[in-house]
């Protein structure tokens, strides 16, 4: 088949009456090579294009399409939800506002004068302060009677001896000792300081009384 194309594409065949049937054995005549060129590339327009994938691209618009109307149609849903939502809320938001509408209206507490304020809070940091003070204060101890104790129960001590023994400063025992050696509650003895005679026998006194 080929080497006669071949042959006859160099020899143009005897044209054959229009209508009449080929000769027995006979075989229809090799088309050119432009022919077939010219038939190809008919062929090719008709065909429709396609993709780098394969598929025709009237099928990628259509599925385009359709995956755009599938997402129309699911914002169109939720919009939907959201309107409906959105009423309810209107709904509740009148009946609430309808309801405060009808309570009574109550006068807000005064608020305190600013100098009244101050003064307030005056009182109260004063009062604190002398809470804080009451608290960190000591109790005031009788220094002049527990003095006149000791040397009653151990006559002869110096000021040093008493300080330690009360467990106080020796300088706050010699002022206290001074102010009664000047009054006449405490003489000095032979060695540090004692009671006069009769302090010692009032207190001898009370001891036997007691």
């Amino acid at each position: 088949m080929s080497a006669t194309c071949s042959a006859s594409s160099a020899v143009p065949p005897p044209r054959r009456p229009s209508g009449a049937p080929l000769a027995a054995g006979a075989s229809p005549p090799c088309r050119s090579s432009a022919a077939r060129a010219r038939s190809r590339t008919s062929a090719a327009r008709t065909e429709p294009a396609r993709d780098p994938q394969g598929d025709p691209v009237s099928t990628r618009i259509t599925q385009v399409i359709e995956t755009l109307e599938a997402e129309r149609a699911q914002l169109a849903s939720e919009i939907a939800e959201l309107q409906g939502r959105l009423e309810y809320v209107e709904v509740q938001l009148r009946s609430f506002r309808d309801h405060a509408a009808q309570l009574p209206v109550t006068d807000a507490p005064a608020s305190p004068s600013p100098e009244k304020a101050r003064h307030t809070k005056r009182v109260e940091k004063a009062s604190r302060a002398r809470k804080r003070r009451a608290e960190i204060k000591p109790l005031r101890r009788d220094l002049v009677a527990e003095v006149v104790a000791f040397l009653r129960a151990h006559p002869g001590s110096t000021a040093g001896d008493i300080a330690r023994g009360l467990d106080v400063s020796a300088s706050t025992v010699s002022a206290k000792i001074k102010h009664l050696t000047q009054v006449g509650q405490v003489v000095k003895a032979q060695r540090g300081y004692a009671l006069p005679p009769e302090a010692e026998a009032e207190g001898g006194t009370e001891t036997a009384t007691d």
